[in-house]
């Protein structure tokens, strides 16, 4: 999960826009000043798009552990379920994972709507 949240947090600090820079330094603000009020919420966007990608890769590593490694869990009992030969309950896990894994996407699109939509004062524009 490191590397999708890593190189979305890469891409929003490097994509900040240039002219709202040059008004920050136009205005004095310190190097912090321009990180806090400039840079920072116009990454905000995709960092948080990094880690709903990441949430999915982590979500799908869980579960391979808990198939390889564990001794409970929704893996192991799709694991456990496949070597019993009970196939309606490994469609039953499966179907499981899908459904938390798109609550939880769910759950963070809409996180992510309010903290785009509500975090910023656009009053200005």
């Amino acid at each position: 999960m490191f590397f999708p949240v890593y190189m979305n947090v890469k891409k929003g600090f490097l994509s900040c826009d240039v002219k709202l820079l040059e008004v920050g330094r136009t205005l004095d603000f310190t190097r912090l000043q321009c990180f806090y009020r400039i840079v920072f919420p116009q990454a905000i966007p995709n960092i948080l798009i990094g880690m709903r990608v990441g949430m999915g890769y982590a979500w799908r590593a869980i579960i391979s552990a808990e198939m390889i490694a564990a001794a409970s869990g929704l893996g192991f009992f799709i694991w456990h379920a496949r070597q019993m030969s009970r196939s309606a309950a490994v469609i039953v896990g499966i179907i499981t994972i899908g459904v938390i894994g798109i609550i939880f996407d769910v759950i963070f699109s809409l996180v992510m709507k309010r903290i785009i939509r509500g975090g910023f004062d656009h009053s200005w524009s």
